[in-house]
């Protein structure tokens, strides 16, 4: 594409190879330096903290760590159903479990700090830490 930086055009990049060793599926499409995850290549025992995630990338990328064994916080404003959108953080915590991960819903609205922090000090308090 036209003005796309090649080295992040997603269109055309496939990771493969002996310099992909450590890394997220060997057929990813990501760029390489955003697939290190400190050398292990898993995100199991790993904590992660996901804005957004009772729907779209966030629920995906939720679901994507639950499989992997990850502790999962959700962290979204959503905790009741919308009448058009489907999804909240408790039931995003509901699949996270049922994939094999660990859940935390936090309700977190990233336009304001004090709602982070809260955030954030839920998640140390239940998993010790974020990756």
């Amino acid at each position: 594409a036209k003005g796309v930086d090649k080295d992040w055009d997603m269109s055309t990049r496939q990771a493969s190879g002996a310099e992909d060793k450590g890394r997220i599926g060997a057929d990813s499409v990501w760029h390489p330096d955003s697939q290190v995850l400190d050398g292990a290549g898993s995100l199991k025992g790993k904590t992660l903290f996901i804005t957004g995630g009772s729907r779209g990338i966030g629920f995906a990328m939720a679901r994507r760590a639950a499989r992997a064994g990850a502790n999962v916080a959700i962290a979204a404003k959503t905790e009741a159903e919308h009448p058009t959108l489907p999804g909240t953080i408790y039931s995003t915590a509901e699949e996270v479990r049922r994939l094999g991960g660990q859940a935390l819903p936090v309700i977190v609205d990233v336009r304001d700090e004090e709602s982070i922090a809260r955030g954030v000090a839920e998640t140390l308090k239940a998993f010790g830490g974020i990756d």
